[in-house]
């Protein structure tokens, strides 16, 4: 590659690496700047980097010295790329999905991450990032937080969809429970009823007998 200073960016990248859930999240992969060995002084501090970051799918940056670490975490794969402070992070994030969606592409047990980190970061750091190239770069953001939010809403949907189903079913056990409950009362009403009418039945049969017992024949009823 030749370095054309007039298209050279003012704060190129500087180191990059990549890790994986096979390798214990260990680099396996790197690549420095051409023009300084950053890695021999970033590559501890990336490691630790790679040791410390969730290992769910995330976009996030720390500093360091001077430095911006931006990560960036895909299908257990760690890929991270050091710039300058002052280089700020959309050239930075937009290296790291070009170098993700190359190996996401590829997916090989050959792929090696080291000979892509420095094709592309030998591209970022020859090549102008123009205005066209910005405006796509925001818009498959756009696009990806569109997809995002539609994957959650349709997720959210699924568990509106659950939520009623549950709640259908929890209503029509309350209605079972309802007429249960009119059929216990109902049950217990007669009961009440039918213990005092055979109460009183057995009172009058008790009491006809006492009756019968101290009369006889016709005398009593006439003297009553």
């Amino acid at each position: 590659f030749f370095f054309d200073s007039s298209t050279m960016p003012t704060y190129p990248l500087l180191f990059a690496a990549v890790s994986t859930a096979e390798t214990n999240y260990k680099i396996c992969g790197e690549y420095s700047n051409s023009e300084h060995d950053f890695g021999k002084e970033l590559r501890p501090v990336v490691q630790s980097v790679m040791d410390k970051i969730p290992k769910y799918d995330i976009r996030t940056a720390y500093t360091y010295e001077g430095y911006l670490i931006l990560c960036r975490v895909d299908e257990e794969v760690v890929w991270v790329v050091v710039n300058d402070v002052a280089g700020g992070q959309r050239q930075a994030f937009a290296f790291l999905r070009d170098v993700q969606r190359y190996w996401a592409r590829a997916k090989t047990t050959e792929f090696d991450f080291s000979q892509v980190l420095q094709e592309e970061m030998d591209h970022y750091n020859t090549t102008e990032i123009d205005s066209l190239t910005r405006v796509h770069d925001e818009l498959e953001d756009v696009r990806a937080v569109m997809l995002d939010g539609i994957d959650k809403l349709a997720q959210r949907g699924e568990r509106i969809v659950e939520l009623r189903d549950k709640t259908e079913a929890l209503d029509h056990e309350s209605v079972q429970f309802k007429k249960k409950a009119i059929a216990v009362r109902k049950a217990e009403f007669y009961r009440h009823w039918k213990v005092i009418v055979i109460s009183v039945l057995g009172l009058l049969l008790v009491l006809f007998g006492v009756f019968l017992y101290f009369c006889t024949g016709f005398e009593c009823i006439q003297k009553l």
